[in-house]
């Protein structure tokens, strides 16, 4: 009974274990998104406020490395997918929203993984107006 017991306690630890390494990837995964995606906003930042004219979701290139780097990017093929958009909100506001999406390709029960996203936005004011609070 004490080894059927003991074998019940360490298929359950097992189990966790390997759900926790998924996780532990996964917030891997979620950081370098977000670097990718902040890198972006500031690149939008930077831009001057007239000639950042408002854009639908446009996509840009995600950096190999950052793909490179993803945990276990060397076994596996993950699609990653960058789109940025600047609304005009009013004439002296711009929304600024970048979104990184990536999933795992290939699976080994040969489905479609979901996607995950990262998304980041800001709100950018034309220097030297005065703006009413939100």
């Amino acid at each position: 009974m004490s080894m059927y017991i003991l074998l019940i306690g360490v298929l359950v630890f097992s189990g966790m274990a390997v759900f926790s390494n998924k996780i532990a990837l996964q917030a891997k995964v979620r950081t370098s998104a977000y670097q990718v995606a902040r890198g972006q906003i500031d690149i939008l930042k930077s831009t001057d406020f007239d000639r950042l004219a408002p854009i639908p979701d446009t996509s840009f290139d995600i950096p190999t490395e950052m793909i490179n780097a993803l945990p276990g990017s060397t076994n596996t093929k993950y699609e990653v997918q960058g789109l940025r958009s600047v609304a005009q909100v009013t004439s002296t506001k711009k929304q600024l929203n970048v979104r990184i999406k990536w999933r795992n390709a290939s699976s080994p029960e040969g489905k479609v993984a979901p996607w995950s996203e990262v998304r980041l936005s800001t709100i950018v004011v034309r220097p030297g107006s005065v703006t009413s609070p939100l």
